[in-house]
């Protein structure tokens, strides 16, 4: 049975992982105009399942993609100017014993803690 380098978990553990990811939903994270109410955002199809980086591959959230800057904002133009993580995100991960990690401003990365 093959295991990921990175976080040191088999194949169907990180399977696992990157399905409840892409299922994972960050409740009241934005502003809904047209409900006048805050709205859960899911993380989904933000989720890289390979991220490639120096012949490595990691399980990450693109910050490049629909309501990222609810979930990550590297730049903080929307948190007053420091990178941010959603904090129920960095709650799942610690609850798995992971960390996020900033790959580059548009790419966080899982990590073990």
């Amino acid at each position: 049975m093959k295991k990921d380098y990175v976080l040191n978990v088999t194949e169907a553990k990180r399977a696992k992982i990157v399905k409840e990811l892409k299922e994972f939903k960050m409740e009241n994270a934005e502003y809904d105009m047209e409900s006048d109410s805050l709205i859960d955002i899911a993380v989904g199809d933000a989720v890289i399942e390979n991220y490639e980086h120096d012949d490595v591959s990691y399980i990450g959230i693109s910050a490049e993609h629909n309501h990222t800057s609810m979930v990550i904002d590297y730049y903080g133009e929307f948190r007053g100017g420091c990178p941010y993580i959603n904090p129920s995100l960095e709650k799942w991960a610690e609850k798995k014993g992971l960390y996020w990690g900033w790959m580059n401003a548009a790419v966080i990365v899982l990590y073990p803690a």
